[in-house]
């Protein structure tokens, strides 16, 4: 008689479906950083296109100030490393490897880490520079106070972080910490 296998090869459950959600989350957000950096590149081509005016003008002049590049290719090259370990992390928590967990744990705080520095450089040297460009033209209520710059900001932070923040919550506890050494 032969006695079952029970080391795991492969995260089942609330384990599984978190390595899931990091892998298609990690694809989604370098695809819109992706574009997000691509719409800088084709801006040139709405140059023609009818009834842009002084908007156009002003979001041309702001997309060539070389301190906007600077932080923007900075942002995104940092977006894509992390997302891309996250998705590697992805695979390796789910056949519960236990570099999937370390990686993914230091994604995470690479990540939360990022916006601790992103967040104030944003709201108090980027926000300031785009303001002076667009000055002068139609506001929102979102993008005319500084509140509304800070409520922006705060829910894209929130957002983001999201998964970072529950990636460390769940892969640091130590019964799921001990799933990844099991099947090893």
């Amino acid at each position: 008689m032969s006695t079952p296998n029970t080391t795991e090869t492969s995260a089942t459950g609330g384990l599984g479906a978190l390595a899931i959600i990091t892998i298609v989350a990690g694809i989604g957000v370098i695809l819109l950083t992706l574009c997000g950096n691509a719409s800088m590149l084709l801006f040139p081509l709405m140059k023609n296109m009818p009834g842009m005016g002084p908007a156009l003008e002003a979001t041309e002049r702001m997309m060539s100030d070389t301190r906007i590049l600077a932080i923007s290719l900075g942002y995104a090259l940092c977006t894509i490393a992390l997302w891309s370990a996250a998705i590697a992390s992805g695979f390796g928590m789910f056949k519960l490897r236990p570099w999937g967990r370390r990686l993914a744990v230091r994604f995470a705080i690479g990540h939360l880490g990022m916006w601790v520095v992103y967040l104030p450089l944003n709201l108090f040297f980027v926000q300031p520079i785009v303001r002076s460009y667009t000055e002068g033209l139609p506001a929102t209520p979102m993008t005319s106070s500084f509140a509304g710059i800070l409520i922006t900001n705060l829910v894209t932070f929130v957002i983001y972080n999201a998964l970072p923040v529950v990636l460390l919550a769940i892969l640091t506890r130590p019964g799921v910490a001990a799933r990844f050494t099991q099947g090893v």
